[in-house]
């Protein structure tokens, strides 16, 4: 019973820990938008914005990180989701922020404003979820 009370702090713990730091990377990111409409810094910008949307992904795929921390065996990296998920996505995201061939225009349209957020959150989470124990 004491060792189910002890599993179910560390798990509050870890959550609200991840909810305060998604919490601050918001924050930054909400900054940092502040500061480009005063400065003009466009790559200052951009980095904040696509490095902090994909440490939300991998705060929110620390569940899995944590669950396979705690199995037996050396860690792996599956190669398959690496570079048949996360880099061509990656590339996508990244011809989306520099606005590549005008791509941005291309998938606003199609997709919406919201996408290439939502993009950051799926390539840290699918990151996180590339990392197993064997």
């Amino acid at each position: 019973m004491n060792s189910d009370r002890m599993g179910i702090v560390q798990k509050l713990i870890i959550m609200w820990t991840a909810v305060l730091l998604i919490g601050v990377l918001f924050g930054v990111l909400t900054k940092s938008h502040a500061y480009y409409s005063i400065s003009y810094n466009l790559m200052l910008n951009l980095l904040v914005t696509f490095l902090g949307y994909i440490l939300v992904g991998i705060l929110l795929g620390m569940h899995h990180y944590i669950n396979e921390s705690k199995k037996d065996g050396s860690w792996k990296i599956d190669w398959s989701l690496i570079f048949g998920f996360i880099l061509p996505v990656s590339v996508l995201y990244v011809a989306f922020l520099f606005n590549i061939l005008n791509i941005s225009v291309f998938i606003i349209s199609w997709l919406g404003k919201q996408f290439p957020l939502i993009l950051g959150v799926i390539i840290g989470y699918t990151a996180v979820l590339a990392l197993y124990k064997n």
